[in-house]
């Protein structure tokens, strides 16, 4: 049987198609693996976030607690000074604000202020009430 030139280059295109579908089919056994390393780095990265982010979220926790125990500690300690205060005859300073109650207030940035203000405006009216309070003329 002769070869005639379209068998010989029907023969020679499928070599060529055969090799081309090895260095596919390499190329995607590649890309896979590349994948597969990707995601177990990425894996690992948010595995070590997760421990590392642990005991940051505790500490978060514990110091929203302690925030919060302060905060309620602060008003208290408002109430007794304002009660003191009309205990003994000494109003606050005009546009001396007293902090919200915690129950009403939602943001906590603004309450941090507040609260802070109204400690030193506390510490101010109890000053005061301590150097009326005791009348001798000293004052502490």
């Amino acid at each position: 049987m002769e070869s005639t030139p379209d068998a010989e280059e029907a023969h020679t295109v499928r070599e060529a198609l055969g090799r081309y579908e090895a260095a596919l089919e390499g190329a995607v056994r590649a890309l896979h693996e590349d994948m597969q390393g990707l995601q177990r780095g990425v894996e690992r990265r948010v595995a070590e976030a997760l421990r590392l982010a642990g005991p940051l979220a505790r500490t978060v926790a514990d110091l929203q607690r302690d925030n919060q125990r302060l905060q309620a500690q602060l008003e208290r300690l408002t109430r007794q000074v304002e009660a003191l205060g009309l205990a003994t005859g000494v109003s606050p300073a005009p546009g001396t604000p007293s902090p919200p109650p915690a129950a009403a207030v939602t943001d906590r940035a603004p309450r941090l202020g507040t609260a802070r203000f109204s400690s030193h405006a506390t510490f101010s009216l109890s000053g005061r009430s301590q150097v009326i309070s005791l009348g001798s003329g000293r004052r502490v």
